[in-house]
């Protein structure tokens, strides 16, 4: 006999964890959310699988519109203050579970057996993110095995973006190794703002270790406008949307970092 046991997939996280570490939630079909479909224009062209249809020259590309002159794309409009460019996914039932229906930074509309949702911000400006529900069926113990399908229903998952969401979307990038960081301010006990200059994101930074056998002071050596890169990372998780994301390393200093924009 089979087991199957219920589990939410998302990218870069490990079983039955999400990525954020927020709780997915079941979503009621009747709850869906989406904007209004845009009025047909004249010359729509096709989308190709993957990417963008492109609004007909007479339709609504704010409200998401397809030309009525061409077939619709693989992208469709809606949700609130939608566009002709925002992503579309299907949950099917027994298919492969998919690695690339979780991405913060890129507004989707996921339907499914329980409907159609579209990625959404919500009164703070934090993002409701929705995701194809997946289960996992293994063989039996001692030594079973996996494989991961999809149930066809979608659910939704929270993202802490720092009250930054916009369109149904925010920056989800984390830094990485080779990251240059310039020091925007440094305090007494340590602590640092930093820009990074991969992507522009500010981050807010306490000093948790200076390395004992190097000469470098990490209180009083970091000067404003110092460059330095990034040598270390602990990262919590697969997505830096808002608030603490784990620590980084500049050569003996390490730091417990934080989201500030």
């Amino acid at each position: 006999m089979r087991l199957v046991a219920t589990l939410l997939v998302f990218a870069g996280a490990a079983c039955g964890e999400t990525s954020s570490g927020g709780q997915a939630h079941a979503v009621d079909g009747s709850a869906a959310a989406g904007g209004a479909v845009g009025h047909a224009g004249a010359s729509g062209e096709a989308g190709s699988a993957g990417s963008v249809g492109a609004a007909g020259s007479g339709g609504n590309a704010a409200t998401g519109g397809a030309g009525g002159g061409g077939k619709a794309g693989a992208m469709d409009g809606g949700g609130t203050g939608g566009s002709a460019g925002v992503n579309s996914l299907n949950c099917t039932p027994d298919s492969g579970a998919t690695q690339n229906d979780i991405d913060p930074a890129t507004r989707k509309t996921i339907s499914g057996t329980n409907g159609s949702f579209t990625d959404s911000c919500d009164g703070a400006l934090n993002l409701l993110e929705y995701s194809c529900k997946t289960i996992a069926i293994c063989s039996d113990p001692p030594n079973p095995s996996c494989t991961y399908v999809q149930t066809g229903e979608v659910i939704s998952q929270p993202f802490d973006c720092g009250g930054t969401c916009k369109d149904g979307a925010c920056a989800s990038r984390c830094p990485a190794h080779g990251d240059t960081l310039s020091y925007l301010s440094v305090a007494a006990d340590g602590g640092a703002k930093f820009r990074n200059e991969s992507d522009g994101r500010v981050y807010e930074c306490q000093l948790i270790f200076d390395a004992p056998n190097d000469a470098y002071d990490c209180k009083t050596g970091p000067t404003v406008g110092q460059r330095s890169v990034i040598t270390s990372l602990g990262l919590r998780a697969t997505f830096c949307t808002g608030g603490e994301f784990g620590n980084l390393g500049i050569g003996g200093c390490s730091y417990a970092c934080r989201i500030a924009i």
